[in-house]
């Protein structure tokens, strides 16, 4: 299994104890322990994967949010960026943000993020996957949602492939890294000075994918001779340092269980977590500038 090829979605289902001592099903996370991460590396049950720009803005939806169009990076930047660092980052957050605006049922703002990411593919040298007939598929209003979401996903597992199999690994972990960056601003930018509980989970999941996300960075800059690597290293081990306060009990066991057909990879266990609310502020406020830096031309 190759470090970015990011074509499966990992999802952990942790059932927080209820005052009761039972336990609550619905609890949906990707929040584990160091333990878990330990317990399913040394298993290889657990891929390097992370949640898809679909997946994220779906679980940021689900928290019953409303959608925010200044949360979004300007679409008018797109010709604006240079160098591949900042090209393939801002091309994973334009897929971030586009399937924030599909979520949300903005049609129009979905086919300007769609454009800006056929330019910004094509000045990476990514050619022939997102095509004029692509976008005016989109724009017919008998296109429903579902395949609109579909196409997303097609065209971000297409790119993913497109460089991983062109031996541009490293480009490919900087589209996957500024994707996952971007979902967490947006899902930190909704948080409120009354934070939303389940929004608050969704954060706190993102502790194991900042994780995953450190480990690839590792595993395809070892030696240390990317620039651009290590500058996203940097930057993502700047977040962890917060990421680090935050508390997650594993209780039980740890399961995977995997799916053949939908690619999709279950893990299980039963955990509860805390995050504070100055902690909370403190992850909105790093990953805002972390954000920032990344999305200027």
């Amino acid at each position: 299994m190759m470090a970015c090829a990011v074509v499966a979605l990992t999802s952990c289902q942790c059932n927080r104890p209820q005052s009761t001592g039972g336990f609550d099903d619905s609890f949906d996370t990707l929040a584990v322990t160091e333990r878990m991460e330990d317990d399913l590396n040394k298993s290889k049950t657990i891929l390097y994967t992370l949640p898809s720009p679909i997946e994220m803005a779906s679980l940021i939806k689900e928290s019953n949010v409303k959608y925010d169009e200044e949360m979004l990076n300007d679409i008018n930047k797109a010709d604006k960026y240079t160098g591949t660092l900042k090209m393939a980052i801002n091309l994973g957050m334009y897929s971030t943000d586009m399937s924030f605006a599909s979520m949300f049922n903005q049609s129009q703002k979905t086919v300007e993020y769609f454009s800006a990411l056929k330019d910004l593919s094509s000045k990476l040298g990514i050619v022939n996957l997102i095509d004029e007939n692509t976008i005016a598929r989109m724009e017919e209003k008998s296109t429903s949602k579902e395949d609109i979401l579909k196409i997303i996903s097609d065209v971000y597992m297409d790119v993913n492939q497109y460089l991983t199999e062109n031996n541009r690994k490293n480009v490919a972990v900087m589209v996957l890294t500024g994707g996952w960056t971007e979902g967490l601003y947006i899902a930190l930018g909704l948080v409120n000075d009354s934070p939303n509980q389940q929004l608050s989970e969704r954060i706190v999941a993102q502790k194991l994918a900042l994780a995953t996300v450190l480990n690839i960075l590792e595993e395809n800059n070892s030696n240390g001779s990317d620039e651009d690597l290590t500058y996203l290293q940097n930057k993502m081990n700047e977040i962890k340092v917060i990421f680090d306060e935050v508390r997650i009990d594993l209780l039980g066991q740890v399961e995977a269980e995997t799916n053949s057909e939908t690619k999709t990879t279950f893990i299980k266990a039963n955990c509860e977590n805390e995050i504070s609310q100055d902690i909370l502020m403190m992850l909105k406020e790093k990953v805002t500038e972390v954000r920032n830096e990344f999305i200027q031309p």
